[in-house]
């Protein structure tokens, strides 16, 4: 079953869109000087993730700051200049800005290069998904729940 959530998720239609048209090197040296303080890395071969939640799911995710977006990406490029081909790819926190081809979470700025694309998901896709790529993504807002319901 995981499998085919996966597959409907990373193989199923997207909407296409487009990052930086800007080489690895050229936006290397740039994000540096733009954003010296900051963690980022360069992703190629991406998706941004609207994950369909239940209602209070997703007023838990929304009161923290964030939106229940996020980038899954098969390539990235780090603040270093190490470049990665992940082998199930690399999932992020849920988006805390979005604007052009700067997607930033909690702890990371992802500047999206080159194509990619956008679709919805439900949590069961992204769970497996995360699984895959081992993220601890819902443990934060489940133990809240957890909690808030106690």
């Amino acid at each position: 079953m995981n499998n085919q959530l996966i597959g409907d998720l990373l193989f199923g239609p997207a909407q296409p869109l487009s990052g930086s048209k800007l080489d690895d090197d050229t936006l290397l040296k740039l994000a540096c000087e733009e954003f010296p303080e900051k963690e980022f890395c360069i992703v190629r071969r991406w998706m941004l993730i609207d994950v369909i939640l239940a209602d209070d799911e997703e007023s838990l995710i929304r009161s923290s700051g964030l939106r229940p977006v996020l980038i899954y990406a098969q390539a990235m490029i780090t603040k270093a200049g190490t470049k990665a081909e992940a082998i199930q790819g690399v999932l992020s926190g849920f988006q805390l800005t979005f604007e052009d081809c700067f997607f930033e979470t909690q702890d990371m700025l992802y500047i999206l290069a080159g194509r990619g694309s956008r679709k919805f998901a439900s949590k069961p896709s992204v769970s497996a998904l995360a699984d895959l790529c081992g993220s601890g993504l819902w443990s934060t807002y489940e133990s809240r729940s957890t909690n808030s319901s106690a």
